[in-house]
């Protein structure tokens, strides 16, 4: 494990036991409009956990960007590799400017939705692959927008791939996103994996 990811993570374990965040949450709609930018103070007490929503931006991505997020299913391994760290970096800065814009300050974290490249929730039976192997294609998710960009340049910690912790979820497995208070400090009484 790299050294961003180690002080990542435990960054992420520090925010055990503080009584309030502010959390930033960036999303990529698969029509490929552009993000959403969304911040929230999240405060625990003995009555539970409360969500105060502080701010929303929106913002579109340029035409040849959208080009290539409707075109990557498509793409060559190198040009999706590419294409997830360019969209990991941007993300960050539709975040570092919404703080900007709506003078949020600080964040303890970042929720990051990627973009959605392919989702087939349930799979599907065999299909024809390259040089005519037919193999089941499982129930999976994968979505683009590299995480360690993100927490590279904003300094705090990311929690991603959401979506293929639903797919999970809907195969009868605990979904990751029921472990988010307890990774975040918000949940009490679990310990921080």
């Amino acid at each position: 494990m790299g050294t961003r990811a180690k002080k990542a993570g435990a960054d992420l374990c520090r925010l055990r036991g503080r009584k309030r965040l502010t959390v930033a949450g960036i999303m990529s709609g698969t029509s490929c409009n552009g993000t959403s930018v969304a911040v929230i103070r999240v405060t625990r007490s003995r009555g539970g956990l409360k969500a105060v929503f502080l701010s929303l931006t929106e913002s579109p991505y340029s035409p040849r960007l959208r080009s290539l997020l409707l075109e990557a299913a498509s793409l060559e391994a190198a040009s999706l590799g590419a294409l997830n760290v360019a969209l990991g970096k941007l993300f960050a800065r539709r975040v570092k400017s919404h703080l900007k814009r709506h003078n949020v300050g600080r964040i303890d974290l970042v929720g990051s939705h990627g973009h959605t490249v392919f989702h087939s929730p349930r799979g599907r039976g065999k299909e024809e692959k390259p040089r005519s192997v037919a193999l089941p294609t499982p129930a999976f998710s994968y979505q683009i927008a590299e995480p360690a960009e993100i927490a590279f340049e904003l300094g705090c910690p990311v929690v991603a791939d959401f979506r293929p912790s639903d797919v999970g979820a809907e195969r009868g497995r605990r979904s990751f996103l029921s472990g988010i208070p307890s990774c975040s400090g918000l949940e009490g009484d679990r310990e921080c994996a």
